[in-house]
């Protein structure tokens, strides 16, 4: 599944470097010997404190200007939408940018920006355990404090879940991939939704008991 990920933010035009940040653990050297493998760059740091573990990673690559922050449970993950909210960050001068403030997006199609100094400074400031490990809630938390934009789609489908949390919800991106890999090696965002669209049978895999 992070194979077929990275593959898709590959395509991405706007990102320069990619890195997975994963933790320290022992559970996580499957990952990293992947990673290794596959000629991937690696960060390993802590596994709670993930803001110190994106700000490490980031540190080892300075000078950088901009981080996008992408889960490793969105494989559906659409390289032009994060484009797009690159764009979007840089053009509105924004210290954080995302497409989640806003629940427009299916959820799985997660993805946010923000500054280096942004990220520096959380680094410093926080302190609440919940801020440190998701990463960006103090940046959103203060938009006294910070420049913040976000990147909205046309129509409102924030109530589908194509994010992998459950083996349901692994089942499901599994129907897809082995459907629409074999007719389009990179689909996008529209194709998954006009397959999920007129396979119900896959869409329900995953949905909510009634």
């Amino acid at each position: 599944m992070l194979g077929r990920h990275i593959d898709r933010l590959k395509r991405s035009q706007r990102i320069t470097k990619l890195i997975v940040a994963t933790s320290v653990e022992a559970s996580d050297d499957p990952l990293a010997s992947f990673c290794d493998d596959e000629g991937i760059t690696c960060f390993r740091g802590s596994l709670s404190d993930v803001l110190d573990r994106f700000e490490t990673a980031a540190r080892t690559q300075d000078p950088v200007d901009h981080v996008v922050r992408l889960t490793g449970d969105c494989p559906l993950a659409d390289a032009s939408i994060i484009d797009r909210l690159i764009d979007l960050h840089l053009d509105e001068k924004n210290d954080y940018s995302s497409n989640t403030r806003l629940l427009t997006f299916p959820d799985g199609l997660d993805a946010e920006i923000m500054t280096r100094s942004a990220l520096g400074l959380m680094s410093l400031e926080v302190r609440d355990p919940y801020e440190r490990e998701h990463v960006t809630p103090f940046l959103y938390r203060h938009p006294e404090r910070f420049k913040i934009g976000n990147l909205s789609n046309d129509a409102v489908l924030g109530h589908l879940s194509w994010t992998v949390d459950t083996e349901a919800d692994f089942r499901m991106v599994e129907a897809v991939f082995q459907a629409l890999l074999p007719v389009k090696e990179f689909f996008d965002y529209g194709d998954t939704l006009a397959f999920l669209e007129a396979h119900p049978d896959v869409a329900a895999l995953n949905a909510p008991p009634k």
